[in-house]
């Protein structure tokens, strides 16, 4: 429990998400800059003539004046550094977008500063609120990258067991690729396209994930293989994965 301060401070953060406490109130997930993820509750949000508006809507890039409370810190200004309205219009978009929520949420640790994600998080929003071919190649595109700075980055181009460059399954426990002689029965079988497209969803930037595409069995086999890869390293499961293609 933090004991009550009286020092307003300020950062600038992206709202993954808000529920409703009581009847004019809601408390927001935010991913700050310098303060990492964050719950705060904004009094009297829901009211018809609340200060904030439409200020603090999921997703939106906000900057924030604070104060520390026992349990959840206060917004006392909220002002509007970027809106993402395709993120609400869209609804590829949209669910692409809740499923990097969700993988911040759930990846993150409270009020732990990390600087990459929350500019990792950003440029995504950014490359959905620009335009993508396929929404969801971006949403697992953001998983792979977010895992990659949370330091589970997969071994992709030799065998994880004797470095041999002849592989054939993946090895959650091995932390990457196996070749035949090193797999075990249980290893999923994986196939070069599909490491290769794993590795551009690590190393291509995001205006070249915007114009990409996979065809439909390649990327249907990467995503699972991916999501639960990253589900089995992290110990969680990213629930608004299960939104993306619906």
């Amino acid at each position: 429990m933090r004991e009550r301060g009286h020092a307003l401070y300020r950062d600038q953060g992206i709202v993954l998400r808000g529920i409703k406490l009581g009847e004019a109130d809601r408390i927001l997930s935010v991913l700050t800059q310098n303060h990492g993820r964050i719950r705060v509750v904004a009094k009297g949000v829901r009211k018809s003539r609340s200060r904030f508006g439409g200020r603090i809507d999921t997703f939106t890039h906000v900057d924030l004046q604070l104060y520390p409370g026992r349990e959840l810190d206060g917004i006392t200004q909220a002002e509007i550094i970027k809106r993402y309205p395709r993120l609400r219009s869209d609804y590829r978009a949209f669910t692409a977008a809740s499923a990097m929520a969700d993988a911040v949420e759930r990846t993150t640790p409270e009020r732990e500063r990390n600087v990459r994600l929350f500019v990792l998080l950003r440029s995504g929003l950014q490359a959905l609120e620009d335009g993508a071919a396929d929404p969801a190649l971006l949403a697992y595109a953001f998983l792979a990258k977010a895992a990659s700075v949370a330091g589970v980055h997969p071994m992709l181009d030799a065998c994880t067991g004797c470095g041999g460059p002849d592989t054939v399954a993946l090895s959650f426990s091995g932390g990457g690729v196996v070749c035949g002689s090193c797999a075990q029965r249980s290893d999923p079988r994986v196939s070069t396209p599909i490491t290769d497209a794993w590795t551009s969803l690590l190393t291509d930037d995001w205006d070249t994930l915007r114009a990409g595409s996979l065809e439909a069995p390649v990327q249907r086999e990467l995503s699972g293989l991916l999501l639960a890869f990253v589900q089995w390293q992290l110990d969680n499961r990213f629930r608004a994965f299960g939104l993306i293609g619906t």
